[in-house]
């Protein structure tokens, strides 16, 4: 039997109202990631261990054309015009100087869709100033896979990379101020949570390193 035309249209209305409240947040939040989902963008993740510069030191304002990942690399370069404390975010290696380590507090505004899989979507947003802090010898942070070309290991040697991107393909041979990794644990123990498998958290390895300064 034919249901009434009566209820076929609460039926509607209720089905736009769900797409309403429901599916819309969702496109929206998938546009603002440029058409992806979080899950296809990098799940980056850092941790400062041990910056003896976050106790002791002294945090400088920086500031970047583009979008960068908390931990970050950059060397400060000459002073925004018009502003006496921020500055220009330098992405090449400086000889014999050891960079920044840009690191904020993370606010995720698009947790509520689920898009993003937790804080590894979070992003400093390009023009703006964040607060860096110069590393020094024997500093430790934590880096979350995707920050990695490779797969690392203990002991293997990394050189430094700037403004969020990835870190190349181990190096042994690598000399100056280089990444020594003396950890590698998963970050969480995830669960499966549908037929397809998919993962909840998203599961990673955290990758500690350590700052060192290789001679040979």
């Amino acid at each position: 039997m034919a249901r009434p035309k009566k209820a076929d249209a609460v039926v509607a209305e209720a089905k736009t109202i769900e797409e309403t409240t429901v599916v819309t947040p969702i496109v929206e939040a998938k546009e603002k990631l440029g058409g992806k989902t979080m899950a296809e963008k990098k799940y980056l993740v850092a941790n400062l261990v041990n910056v003896k510069e976050t106790f002791v030191g002294r945090g400088q304002s920086v500031e970047h054309t583009a979008e960068m990942p908390n931990g970050a690399l950059v060397h400060l370069g000459e002073l925004k015009a018009g502003e006496t404390h921020i500055r220009k975010a330098v992405t090449t290696k400086v000889a014999g100087e050891l960079p920044f380590i840009v690191a904020e507090p993370e606010i995720n505004a698009a947790e509520y869709t689920r898009m993003d899989k937790q804080l590894g979507g979070f992003r400093l947003k390009a023009n703006k100033p964040h607060v860096a802090w110069q590393l020094n010898l024997h500093d430790r942070i934590e880096y979350s896979s995707d920050f990695f070309q490779d797969t690392p290991a203990v002991g293997d040697i990394y050189e430094i990379a700037y403004a969020g991107a990835q870190f190349g393909a181990k190096k042994p041979s690598a000399t100056g101020f280089v990444f020594k990794v003396v950890e590698v644990k998963p970050a969480v123990h995830p669960v499966a949570y549908s037929a397809t498998y998919d993962l909840l958290p998203t599961a990673y390895n955290m990758i500690k390193v350590e700052v060192i300064n290789k001679l040979a």
